[in-house]
């Protein structure tokens, strides 16, 4: 991890996962990690939303977003990003370096966050 990139990553999160309990899923997420440090949350790229499938849910336009982590995370699809009080589902993660030199030391994380 760079030192340069630590200063960039300026929004705090936190997220949320379905536990399972007795063989069933919870109806509701629960916090699971905190104080997440995270770039700024931006909206997928045009050429890059285009390329990824997207879903209708009750006729509502799907926004595509995406930061990066610290790599490392037990962080997986299906967890929840919550951060300036907007929640957001993971629907990727994947391996981010800026430069072949960082290896796995950060993630990238594309979250959906239905439009009302």
């Amino acid at each position: 991890m760079t030192a340069s990139m630590t200063k960039l990553m300026t929004v705090t999160a936190s997220t949320k996962r379905f536990v399972e309990t007795a063989g069933k899923y919870a109806t509701t997420a629960t916090t699971y990690l905190t104080n997440v440090m995270c770039l700024p949350i931006d909206p997928v790229p045009l050429g890059e939303a285009s390329d990824r499938p997207t879903r209708n849910v009750l006729g509502s336009p799907l926004g595509l977003f995406q930061t990066v982590v610290n790599g490392g995370l037990d962080i997986i699809p299906g967890h929840i990003l919550v951060a300036g009080g907007v929640e957001y589902n993971i629907r990727m993660t994947e391996p981010w370096a800026a430069s072949t030199n960082l290896n796995d030391a950060y993630m990238k994380l594309t979250l959906e966050k239905v439009k009302p």
